[in-house]
C-alpha cells in the first residue's frame, strides 16, 4: 500500500490500479483461507513481484503495460474457460474460484499467478516454467 501511494504518476494510474485489485484479491484473510498450502508458502515471493512490479513501473510504464496486457490475456481466457465449465463461478472473486474448482484448475490458476512473477520480476524465479503458451496449453486440457 506505502509504495502504491507514493507511485502517484497519471501514466501508471491503471497500472497501479490493476495492482491494488491483484493485492485486494490474493492478500485478504478469505483468500490466504482459501489457499493451499503451496499457495500460502509462494504468497510472499508473489507479493515480492508485486513490489518489484511497483517500482519498475516508474521507469518504464509503458513496458509494464505490455505486460499487464500479457497476463490479462491469459487470465481472462482462464476465467471465460472456468465460467464455461461451471456456471456462476466466473463472477465469483478469486478466493471462491480456488474452494469450488478441482485441482487440475487450482494448479492454472497457480500459473497465471507464477506469470506475474515471471513477467514482473523474473529474477525471483518459478519453481517452474510458466507462459502464456503453457497456461494455454494447459486450460485447453481442462
Amino acid at each position: 500500500e506505502k509504495l502504491m501511494s507514493s507511485a502517484s504518476s497519471l501514466t501508471i494510474l491503471a497500472n497501479l490500479a490493476d495492482v491494488q485489485a491483484w493485492t485486494g484479491s490474493r492478500v485478504s484473510a478469505a483468500a490466504i483461507a482459501a489457499m493451499t498450502p503451496a499457495m500460502v508458502s509462494a504468497l510472499p515471493r508473489w507479493v515480492e513481484a508485486e513490489k518489484v512490479r511497483i517500482g519498475a513501473m516508474q521507469d518504464s510504464p509503458m513496458r509494464d503495460r505490455q505486460l499487464m496486457d500479457r497476463v490479462t490475456g491469459s487470465a481472462e481466457a482462464v476465467a471465460k474457460k472456468l465460467a464455461t465449465r461451471f456456471p456462476g463461478l466466473g463472477s465469483e472473486p478469486w478466493n471462491r474460484w480456488l474452494v469450488a474448482v478441482p485441482s487440475e484448475w487450482r494448479a492454472v490458476l497457480v500459473q497465471l499467478e507464477e506469470l506475474r512473477v515471471s513477467l514482473y520480476a523474473n529474477g525471483l524465479g518459478t519453481p517452474q516454467p510458466v507462459s502464456e503458451k503453457r497456461i494455454a496449453k494447459a486450460l485447453a486440457l481442462l
